[in-house]
């Protein structure tokens, strides 16, 4: 037989035999590379090389209405081949299914919904942040299931405050991050900033970071390190405080592209969210030798000075930070004559509300019990900055209900907490009501469907419901005056007014009430249930050195002096 025709013959079996399957794409997850998320959306997937398949498959009734090939290249080493499909001209407020690979190696049908372009249309969202593990080579073991719950609350999307991962540079972390957040984060857009220990190994598009997220580019360095977004009428912006700190003072650069923003795309509703806290209670005690700086202190990067004048200029309703291992509320509050500081003022009309959600997965500043000794760690530090409204040392996560005049809140501690799953501890820790004006969309608003409020704990009183008509825990300003209360504490000047300078970034002048908003006042909502300190905390009379000694011994050990970070 010659061996033209046993070539022949063998390449008639191989015709025959099935082709091996091809790996299935992994840590598929959607998110927005465009400002107009009616119209767009875009899915990022990773394969074990540059010759996979690349194609994405999508359609409102079947995933093979649509087939486009994803933009492909070459991730940092350990990451593999990166895939994104960026959809456009897509239908608003439209579902739509969709799955991604090729022929032998599909991945499962998994879904998306566009953004609404009606900005009469009410939606909710998530935000949380830090479900780092505390140490490399600790799995997350928190953060699946506080995903998990989060997701059941139905938002539109998930704001992520930062620090996702323990090194950014480690791709082994992010892989874990990715095979821990699946299937949600293939059917929910993840909108994140970045935190302190996500950079690496390069900057800009060379970190894994950028790498692995598709973003908006912001129109200042073409970096999707900070960006917007919009969604119905509301507008967030991603800030970061780990790159591009350029300007005098610092972030100067990035805040006067954040005012441009604001100015260039008008929303009723405004939210930012950034890594570390513009305001937030810090306490530090002696220990023996040294001094235990307990959590992260405020303006930490210092970028207060170049920011805050701008969310105060345009009246950003909410800024949701991470970085302190906690839940905590402030304000709401406008920039004061010290950087680290924010002069609480008598309602949402206002000011600015500032919010910590550190509490999706890192170690919490939780209660629990050593050699018989109870200590409340968030004790320590709630309540110790002016306009603290509510502390809760649970891991948690936040939802807001946007409607056409109201922004309904709410923060919840999960079943999932420090020392185990428990359905008993899925608690509203927090809510309140930010309303603007009347409706405009010709209808009443519409009545957020939420949880029922559970029941206060033991010898707290019940949660104080807010509303329009109820009298403000915090007097207005009358003539730029402050509240009585606040009238001898050291420091505290009248609310400034924000007023643009002439390169374009506003400036602070502490001389000047606030214009008079037309609308009165509402007061926040405290809710007793989670232990809030409304006044500075000393620490324990029993002893705090004694007591950090004792927790010492068991979890600073494995940790910096400088904690968390």
């Amino acid at each position: 037989m010659s061996c033209t025709t046993l070539r022949l013959i063998a390449l008639s079996v191989a015709a025959l035999l099935p082709l091996p399957a091809l790996a299935a794409p992994r840590h598929i997850h959607v998110s927005w590379s465009h400002p107009d998320t009616s119209t767009t959306a875009t899915v990022t997937w990773v394969s074990d090389s540059m010759g996979d398949p690349n194609l994405i498959q999508y359609g409102i009734a079947a995933p093979g209405q649509f087939e486009l090939p994803a933009q492909l290249v070459q991730g940092n080493p350990g990451l593999g081949a990166l895939h994104v499909a960026e959809l456009s001209d897509l239908k608003a407020d439209t579902e739509y299914q969709y799955r991604v690979g090729g022929p032998g190696g599909w991945s499962d049908t998994y879904k998306f919904r566009t953004g609404p372009d009606d900005l009469c249309s009410s939606f909710r969202f998530a935000a949380f942040g830090d479900n780092r593990p505390d140490m490399d080579w600790v799995p997350q073991f928190h953060w699946n299931p506080i995903l998990a719950e989060t997701v059941e609350a139905a938002p539109a999307f998930l704001l992520h405050t930062g620090d996702i991962v323990k090194d950014g540079k480690d791709t082994n972390q992010w892989n874990t991050f990715f095979e821990n957040s699946h299937p949600y984060l293939a059917e929910i857009p993840l909108m994140a900033c970045p935190g302190n220990h996500d950079d690496g190994p390069a900057p800009g598009d060379g970190a894994n970071y950028n790498q692995l997220f598709a973003f908006p580019r912001n129109s200042y360095g073409s970096t999707e390190d900070f960006y917007y977004f919009t969604y119905g009428d509301a507008i967030f912006v991603s800030l970061s405080t780990i790159s591009y700190e350029g300007g005098n003072p610092p972030f100067s650069d990035q805040a006067a592209w954040l005012d441009q923003v604001l100015t260039d795309n008008p929303r009723k509703w405004k939210f930012v969210f950034l890594h570390p806290p513009p305001y937030t209670s810090h306490a530090k005690f002696d220990l023996i030798w040294t001094q235990v700086e307990f959590n992260h202190p405020p303006n930490e990067n210092q970028q207060n000075e170049a920011l805050v004048p701008v969310f105060d200029k345009h009246h950003v309703d909410i800024v949701f930070a991470g970085h302190n291992h906690y839940y905590e509320r402030l304000g709401p509050m406008v920039g004061g004559p010290k950087p680290d500081q924010g002069v609480p003022v008598g309602g949402f009309a206002l000011g600015t509300v500032y919010v910590i959600t550190g509490g999706a997965g890192a170690m919490v500043y939780d209660e629990f019990d050593i050699l018989g000794i109870n200590i409340d760690l968030i004790s320590w530090v709630c309540g110790a900055a002016a306009g603290s409204e509510v502390c809760s040392g649970s891991h948690h996560y936040v939802t807001v209900d946007v409607g056409d005049n109201v922004a309904h809140y709410e923060a919840w501690a999960t079943a999932e907490q420090t020392l185990g799953n428990d359905p008993a501890n899925h608690k509203l820790l927090d809510s309140f009501d930010i309303v603007k004006g009347t409706p405009e969309c010709g209808q009443p608003p519409v009545e957020p469907e939420v949880e029922p409020s559970p029941e206060p704990f033991p010898d707290q009183a019940p949660d104080v419901i807010s509303s329009p008509d109820s009298e403000p825990d915090v007097p207005a300003l009358p003539d730029g005056g402050l509240p009585p209360d606040l009238d001898d504490k050291e420091g505290l000047m009248p609310p400034p007014e924000i007023v643009p300078a002439e390169d374009g970034v506003p400036s602070v002048d502490t001389t000047k009430p606030p214009a008079d908003t037309g609308s009165a006042p509402t007061a926040p909502n405290v809710n007793s249930a989670c232990g809030c300190r409304v006044q500075a905390l000393a620490p324990p009379s029993t002893g705090p050195s004694l007591l950090l000694l004792l927790v010492a011994l068991g979890w600073l050990a494995a940790r910096r002096i400088r904690w968390p970070n």
